[in-house]
């Protein structure tokens, strides 16, 4: 919103809405003064950020009759506790979907996920072609740490997988997927682990699915080692493909699916590439979520 005086003023818009979480200020060279409102997210991302000097500010701690509302994922008096996983944010009545403060049992410190905390789901990953493309093509090191825009697509990286895993229980993968057709479907694996042995191998196991036999996106054995250009069994097949992913040699195509694969355009159409089946899909996100 523009006709802003100063950051003071900026800051009491956002604080007297609810909603505001964080707010970004920004100056032009011509004088002109812009006061942007954020509900969620460590940083101030734009699409298009105007032309000048911008700062970004998160508000502090807030309450509402006595309940923390502000960072979102803290909970408790002053605010002192932390949701471990969007599944105890559901289990905290938090609902709705947004960016939210997660710390589980192993991880050092909070760090941001996207949560939808109505179905109680961690997301881990996601590709959306409307988004600016993140490249997936990425070293080893980057998919153990994380890459990408939380409001956008991006992977959260093996480090906070394996903390989320941690926290105890068994957790549930969840992949929902959309077809250029806008088909879509999900596969579901009822007891889902990574081990560092070999390289950060899945376990995928207990899976069902509500796809197409031309559709689907099993990864190939029960347990397969993820690869990367730089690193990895299967250095080759992602070399070849472009994305780290469970591939397996024994495959003639490495994988029957690369979710974390190129973005290309036939027809003018964005995809995410497939390399055995016949339809690619647009729209990717991977969740976990505990089971009961």
């Amino acid at each position: 919103m523009g006709g802003v005086r100063s950051e003071l003023e900026c800051s009491i818009l956002c604080g007297r809405n609810y909603d505001c979480r964080k707010f970004l200020y920004c100056g032009s060279p011509g004088g002109d003064k812009w006061c942007t409102l954020f509900q969620d997210g460590e940083d101030c991302a734009l699409e298009n950020l105007v032309n000048g000097t911008c700062s970004c500010y998160r508000k502090g701690k807030q309450f509402v009759d006595g309940k923390c509302i502000s960072p979102i994922g803290y909970y408790g008096e002053d605010c002192a506790s932390i949701i471990k996983d969007c599944s105890d944010g559901k289990a905290k009545s938090m609902n709705g979907s947004s960016l939210s403060y997660i710390k589980p049992l192993e991880s050092a410190k909070p760090f941001e996920v996207l949560c939808f905390f109505d179905k109680s789901f961690t997301t881990i990953q996601r590709r959306r072609p409307e988004f600016n493309a993140v490249d997936f093509n990425r070293s080893w090191t980057d998919y153990i740490q994380g890459f990408g825009y939380m409001h956008s697509e991006h992977w959260i990286g093996f480090q906070h997988i394996q903390e989320i895993l941690g926290t105890g229980g068994t957790y549930r993968l969840i992949i929902m997927v959309e077809f250029l057709n806008s088909d879509k479907c999900a596969l579901i694996y009822n007891d889902f682990n990574i081990t560092t042995d070999f390289g950060f191998t899945g376990s995928f196991m207990d899976y069902s699915q509500s796809c197409l036999e031309n559709q689907t996106y099993v990864p190939n054995p029960v347990s397969v080692p993820f690869s990367t250009f730089d690193n990895g069994s299967n250095k080759a097949c992602a070399r070849e493909l472009g994305g780290g992913w469970w591939y397996d040699v024994a495959e003639p195509f490495c994988t029957n699916e690369n979710l974390n694969g190129v973005h290309y355009y036939p027809g003018g159409n964005p995809n995410i590439e497939r390399t055995k089946l016949t339809t690619s899909a647009k729209f990717v996100l991977m969740y976990l979520t505990r089971m009961p």
